[in-house]
């Protein structure tokens, strides 16, 4: 099952970020331009492409460190998400269903919180993007203009 799940992963990557699975295969780093450049991707010995980073010592498993890249708007997205809900949170059968209402409340309040908690921790800072830390800019040169340096003052203004 795990195989046919990498092999689905893989298809739609091939398909969604073709430009970028290319370049890190000739170039080893994506174009600045990429909307994967925040994410420093790489690809396993898989073939799949991974979120990189600093996570590189961590004590946690491979899949938490560099998690595989999922294109948005696409059907397996979709299906990878149903069943992380099915999973989590299952419908109630009635015949079955041995949990109380009051207990099944708290059960999706606390699903609720702790999505809402790593939703803040994981996603949300990833919104600002930082481009100063993924585009060079050149050094000031001789004889440029320096404005820190001249009496650049409200008070010396004339109108």
């Amino acid at each position: 099952m795990k195989t046919t799940l990498d092999a689905c992963i893989k298809t739609t990557q091939n398909i969604e970020f073709a430009e970028e699975l290319e370049d890190l295969k000739t170039k080893g780093k994506v174009k600045r331009s990429s909307k994967l450049i925040t994410l420093t991707p790489y690809v396993d010995d898989k073939g799949l492409l991974r979120v990189g980073g600093r996570l590189q010592s961590a004590n946690i498993s491979q899949g938490y460190k560099h998690p595989i890249i999922i294109p948005k708007n696409t059907h397996l997205g979709y299906l990878l998400i149903r069943d992380a809900h099915e999973r989590v949170i299952p419908e109630p059968n009635n015949i079955t269903d041995t949990i109380s209402p009051l207990q099944r409340w708290k059960l999706t309040q606390r699903m609720i919180r702790i999505f809402w908690t790593r939703w803040s921790k994981e996603y949300l800072n990833t919104l600002q993007q930082k481009h100063k830390w993924h585009t060079k800019v050149d050094a000031p040169k001789v004889g440029e203009t320096d404005l820190l340096g001249t009496n650049n003052t409200a008070s010396s203004w004339t109108r």
